[in-house]
């Protein structure tokens, strides 16, 4: 998930799903239980409706993250934080 936006649509769907889950933080969200492969199925679908995908491997969803993120602002995530960083000394 790249931003604020994008954890509340997350967030709006488990919940519409009836899925428990741990907060969603940015690219990964966990869930409290096993999903059937329905369920698995039917979460995959909504995700890409909204252009998020599915990943299943802890290990490679920082370097999804960062692509996905790459992707979609054209800048690297290491670049946003700068950004983020130097505003808030600024004020």
């Amino acid at each position: 998930m790249v931003c604020l936006c994008c954890k509340s649509m997350v967030a709006t769907e488990l919940n519409n799903m009836g899925f428990h889950y741990t907060s969603p933080e940015l690219g990964e969200v966990e869930l409290k239980e096993s999903l059937s492969k329905n369920q698995r199925t039917l979460l995959k679908t909504t995700l890409q409706a909204y252009g998020l995908e599915l990943m299943e491997d802890k290990n490679s969803s920082v370097a999804h993250f960062s692509n996905q993120f790459k992707k979609v602002t054209g800048l690297t995530s290491t670049f946003f934080k700068g950004i983020k960083i130097k505003k808030l000394i600024e004020a």
